[in-house]
């Protein structure tokens, strides 16, 4: 935006990103629709490295606006052979390891597809001339680069253009690649002499400066993404179509004012119904569809609702509404296993299952096999659940394995009972040959009623309940590894940021500085964790958050930012400081995180057990602990976890931690006790025990009164020495005011109030009365705001 002012900003390449939970609010995609949608950028991203599952795109291109051109990375046949030195040419693909769409909330994702590998120039450093790199931040710079030159020559050519209409040319010209699936390769592989030419021949038409926003259902999803039970069931969305114009704000009126067009809806699918026209202006439109998946097979299925302008239907669709439907596999009980025998594998040949999780299922284990005696593949294993306003890598897990006909290759991982659960088996792109697997996916749980435990150490014994699936082996089993210290700012202060830091015209951005203290005892591993924003970034309300660490002589340690689990630092005993930056352009709202406390996670020196009974009678005595049960189907079996032991963490001997964090696993078995994990915290309380003081300390007073005779001689106007030596004769003690007290000792009460009447006299002396009459004298305004008053 500040380079606008001086340069005229074309492409922007953006080769980063990460997975948002959220992609429908923001402040950092506020900010990229807003350099789209007002400076006319065209703004590239690289979709993500995190396939083969479905709705792995990356934030960006998955921002609340489709403004953003996904891309993802595809490997030719000329790659192959020349880049990555395979024997053998194959049919040109997407590479296993791209990130697909739908979004989350079922946008496309991908826009288009474009080469992602290369042998390219890396730094000096590196003592490398060349090196092979790939990936989509090879193919994003590639689409970046590409659009340069179209650009280039249409700037020659003095002929408008607009993010929006390249975005258009290029999805309505790339080339569809075959046997290779859409939420891949998006709309194609990009060509660019016809994306070149689209934008010559149609670069008069009325929508070339128009984006059209797209809002389904009642939670305005940038399309329609079914991923549920199979229902036997219709259901209807309402559709928003609105019209929005590059740099809305300062387009002339009689352009808006004269926008219409007709448009033709059309869709493949037999699933999807839908209207056929629709004459839209500037003005949203809704309209309703209807989607039947009661005949569809299991599996993904998808298509496109495409508008059309019935002016110039050669042109291609002007927008288009994603449809997506999983219908998934209901595993039969009693065994709730699937096997599948003899299947077929070449170079990136991908399976897709969908299963709907069996109720209390909590993790599944895989068993692959060749059943050809010589053969061994390579294969990428990603399974994945997508749960409401979470990110993908919430609950998946994405191997790599070898597979052969000598052993089983197995892999377990956990699973959520009653959400559908995609797993993806894929031969890796570069593994040559064929192969046939069999396989099966077999379900295995035992439930607990809470999810996650929150344990008190005031709070005695607490329950849990679990419920086994099939009759599992239950022995739970609690393992805490990291204590935790809350730290609370001890300084905080709100400040513009440099000219440099302005948002034109003239939107100032400010910082906030939090300031942390805290001392080590010993030496650990500590990982800071500003919990409110932690686990936001993309889709946080601040544009950043920053901190970083010091040591006692000011030298910086490290820094991180969100997702604490990726900063760990080793720090030894000591004293440190943490501080931390906070952006936004509202001064209010960072105010309103002056106080927010920091989680200094600290790795303890060896983990502690918490003990599990079978009965509470055991747990309240530390008594016989809880052996390995088996329990029936849906059969509810309690057991109680009792308090921390006392001398299992002793403060004195450790850092300074308000709770203790870890995990809880509930079953016997290896394969399901490492991966079916859940979170365990335990908040300890202060157990030391104050002592109380009688206001006897003879020796104390001894000792007070030899130094206020020292210091007496010396200083015998100090008004602070005479008023501290009266706290020490008499202090604030409520026992002292019983006469019954007193009475037992009459001597020791009479001298003492003889001394502090002498020092009172002393005390008085020092008093200038007629400048504290005067002071006293003087009209105050004694109300709390009383200063900011008077500056008004």
């Amino acid at each position: 935006m500040e380079l606008s002012k001086e340069h005229q900003i074309h492409v922007i390449n953006m080769s980063y990103g990460e997975h948002a939970h959220f992609s429908d609010v923001g402040r950092i995609g506020e900010l990229m629709n807003e350099v789209v949608n007002k400076y006319g950028v065209v703004w590239v991203a690289s979709a993500g490295n995190h396939g083969p599952a479905l709705s792995t795109i990356g934030t960006p291109p998955d921002i609340s606006q489709e403004t953003i051109i996904g891309v993802g990375a595809y490997v030719s046949p000329e790659m192959m052979v020349a880049a990555y030195s395979m024997r053998q040419k194959l049919p040109g693909m997407a590479f296993t390891w791209s990130s697909r769409g739908p979004c989350i909330d079922g946008g496309i994702g991908v826009t288009v597809c474009a080469p992602g590998g290369a042998v390219t120039s890396v730094p000096n450093c590196t003592l490398r001339y060349s090196q092979l790199m790939n990936g989509t931040s090879m193919a994003s710079p590639h689409v970046a680069g590409a659009v340069s030159i179209i650009l280039s020559g249409i700037v020659q050519q003095q002929l408008p253009y607009s993010p929006y209409s390249v975005k258009r040319a290029m999805e309505n010209t790339a080339s569809v690649l075959q046997d290779v699936e859409v939420f891949a390769q998006g709309s194609g592989l990009l060509q660019v002499d016809k994306c070149f030419d689209f934008l010559v021949n149609y670069h008069s038409v009325q929508e070339s400066n128009v984006r059209f926003h797209i809002s389904c259902g009642s939670s305005n999803s940038k399309g329609i993404y079914l991923r549920s039970k199979p229902t036997n069931t219709c259901s209807s969305y309402n559709i928003s179509v609105e019209p929005n114009f590059l740099d809305s704000d300062n387009i002339e009126s009689d352009i808006k004012i004269k926008f219409n067009m007709k448009l033709a809806l059309v869709c493949n699918a037999s699933y999807v119904s839908c209207p056929t026209h629709l004459d839209i202006s500037n003005a949203s439109r809704v309209f309703a569809i209807k989607i039947d998946p009661t005949d569809l097979t299991v599996g993904v299925h998808n298509t496109f609702i495409e508008a059309f302008d019935v002016s110039c239907i050669n042109k291609g669709p002007v927008f288009k509404i994603p449809v997506t439907v999983i219908q998934p596999v209901e595993i039969a009980p009693p065994k709730h296993s699937v096997s599948y025998n003899s299947v077929l594998f070449k170079p990136n040949t991908i399976k897709r299952h969908f299963f709907m999780v069996p109720h209390f299922a909590t993790w599944a284990v895989l068993r692959m096999s060749s059943t050809d005696p010589k053969g061994v593949g390579r294969f990428v294993v990603h399974s994945m659940h997508i749960l409401p306003k979470q990110s993908c890598k919430t609950l998946e897990s994405n191997k790599a394995v070898t597979v052969t006909s000598n052993v089983d290759s197995i892999i377990s991982f956990q699973v959520r009972s009653n959400v559908v659960l995609e797993v993806v088996i894929a031969k890796y792109w570069a593994n040559l040959g064929e192969l046939n697997l069999d396989y099966s996916l077999s379900f295995y749980g035992i439930k607990s009623n809470q999810q996650s435990i929150t344990m008190h150490a005031a709070d005695g014994i607490h329950s849990i309940e679990v419920t086994s699936l099939q009759g599992e082996e239950i022995l739970p089993s609690i393992t805490l590894k990291n204590s935790v210290q809350i730290l609370k700012p001890s300084e905080a202060k709100v400040s513009p940021l440099t000219s440099r830091d302005v948002i034109p015209p003239n939107r100032q951005i400010y910082e906030l500085l939090l300031v942390y203290n805290f001392t080590l005892t010993k030496s650990t591993e500590v990982s800071p964790n500003v919990a409110l924003l932690s686990d936001v970034l993309y889709e946080s309300e601040f544009e950043s958050q920053l901190w970083l660490l010091f040591d006692s002589n000011k030298q910086l340690l490290g820094c991180g930012d969100a997702y604490p689990s990726k900063y760990t630092i080793k720090l030894e005993k000591g004293d440190y400081v943490i501080r931390l930056h906070v952006r936004h352009e509202k001064k209010e709202y960072l105010d309103k995180l002056s106080e927010v406390p920091l989680l200094l996670q600290q790795k303890l020196s060896s983990t502690i057990s918490l003990d599990v009974y079978s009965s509470y009678s055991q747990a309240a005595i530390s008594g016989k602990k809880t052996n390995v049960s088996h329990g029936l189907h849906s059969t509810v079996m309690p057991f109680y976890i009792s308090p921390l032991p006392t001398d299992k963490f002793v403060a004195k001997s450790n850092n300074p931690a308000h709770l203790l964090t870890g995990y809880i696993t509930y079953c016997k078995d290896d394969l399901g006790k490492k991966v079916d994990l859940h979170p365990f915290k335990y908040i300890l309380f202060d157990t030391t025990v104050k002592k109380s003081s009688n206001g006897s300390g003879t020796n104390n007073i001894a000792t007070a009164e030899k130094l206020y005779e020292e210091f007496v001689n010396e200083y015998p106007e100090h008004l602070a020495l005479h008023t501290a030596y009266l706290q020490v004769l008499d202090p604030l003690d409520a026992k002292r005011a019983f006469p019954v007290l007193i009475s037992k000792n009459f001597q020791f009460t009479k001298d003492n109030q003889n001394k502090i009447i002498s020092v009172c006299e002393k005390a008085m002396e020092t008093i200038n009365e007629e400048a504290l009459l005067a002071f006293s004298a003087m009209k105050s305004d004694l109300r709390p705001d009383a200063a900011k008053i008077k500056t008004w």
